[in-house]
């Protein structure tokens, strides 16, 4: 016999699709709080939400994937937060084109913890635009900075963000935040191993490594250990005195500080 269907629900703007029921919806914010992998798209006639936003609860390992999903909470909070400091990893896998957009201190993906926090992992080969909320006051100082794309709330910590497969990402941060990483805040590692990143990207006190994929944007590695033995960064790598730089493969096409 073939295997059933997997069970559909509409929740708020949003569609779900998976063979459990590891996930709630109250007060306009869809909860993932188990393993069983979930699909979410948007429900019939809503192309994107300015209501909904999704999150992940602490310590849950999640199993994600995001099909043609579009969140505007620019004038609200995060459009997609992992809770702070959960040791749960979780998969976000991309289908179609999605779009993430956060309100002020707020990542566009928020992931918000130290190094034993779980890993984020973004794979697949549909497409993502994150964007990170600006600062409370959006005036050009450090009272007023922003988030990044992809990485912790404003001036916060994350770490063991992997990006892997053939995702296309666009990353922008709000004033002068980075898109993806953290660059006033620390990023403790970044993993790149495929997918397109456009925008820049930051890590602090922690490792960067590439091993394939192309980054259109440039580079900062803070007392960090860059490796890089495959893919492309088109944009400047710049990196601090002390950490190590290990280029064994791979390409940079600009200058290097």
């Amino acid at each position: 016999a073939p295997p059933e269907p997997e069970p559909v629900t509409e929740l708020g703007d949003f569609k779900v699709t998976s063979m459990g029921e590891e996930y709630a919806y109250a007060d306009n914010v869809l909860t993932i709080t188990g393993p069983t992998p979930v699909t979410i798209s948007m429900a019939d006639g809503v192309t994107q939400t300015t209501a909904d936003s999704i999150f992940v609860a602490d310590g849950v390992s999640a199993d994600i994937t995001l099909d043609g999903v579009k969140i505007d909470q620019s004038g609200g909070g995060a459009a997609f937060q992992i809770a702070d400091g959960s040791g749960g990893d979780v998969n976000v896998t991309l289908i179609g084109n999605n779009g993430l957009k956060s309100g002020i201190d707020c990542a566009g993906l928020q992931k918000t913890g130290g190094s034993d926090s779980g890993t984020l992992r973004i794979q697949g080969s549909g497409a993502l635009e994150a964007v990170g909320g600006e600062g409370a006051g959006g005036a050009e100082d450090d009272g007023y900075i922003g988030a990044p794309g992809i990485g912790a709330q404003k001036l916060d910590v994350c770490a063991n963000i992997v990006i892997a497969g053939n995702p296309q990402l666009t990353v922008t941060g709000g004033y002068p935040e980075c898109g993806l990483g953290g660059e006033k805040g620390m990023c403790h590692s970044l993993e790149v191993s495929g997918g397109t990143i456009n925008g820049s990207a930051s890590v602090g006190n922690g490792d960067f490594t590439m091993t394939g994929g192309t980054i259109n944007g440039d580079i900062t590695s803070v007392q960090s250990n860059f490796t890089m033995t495959g893919g492309t960064i088109n944009g400047t790598l710049t990196a601090s005195t002390l950490g190590e730089v290990y280029l064994n493969g791979g390409e940079i096409v600009s200058d290097r500080n």
